[in-house]
């Protein structure tokens, strides 16, 4: 690994794990990010889009449980996709505090290209 100095090859094993496991999944990322940039999108916004199309419409709340990011970092990522007409936001019946993020038509079809791309990374 190139990324690695003396330091760290020096370091306990359990340094150089943790600094392995780190740089690869920085690279698995790039990857994804490059694969998705004629899609313009990045790994984070596909997979929102990926969940919701598989799953059905869901709270910002769980979107940033699942994706691991804070809620206000979620609520941009919805932002941008909802600009661009993949997601849209509704108002749930059950809690009117809570909004809900559902999938449309052109954002089904784009998940169908996220599938396609994911399938040619892992092969």
């Amino acid at each position: 690994m190139s990324d690695l100095t003396e330091n760290e090859l020096d370091a306990p094993p359990w340094r150089r794990v943790e600094s392995t496991l780190m740089a690869t999944a920085r690279l698995i990322r790039d990857a994804f990010d490059a694969r998705l940039e004629p899609l313009e999108l990045i790994l984070t916004q596909a997979s929102l889009l990926a969940y919701v199309a598989e799953f059905g419409a869901t709270s910002q709340t769980h979107l940033a449980d699942h994706l691991g990011l804070g809620r206000a970092a979620t609520g941009s990522v919805v932002d941008r996709l909802e600009r661009r007409g993949l997601v849209e936001r509704l108002a749930d019946p059950a809690d009117r505090r809570v909004w809900r993020v559902d999938i449309t038509e052109a954002g089904r079809a784009m998940s169908k290209r996220i599938i396609e791309t994911d399938e040619v990374l892992r092969a």
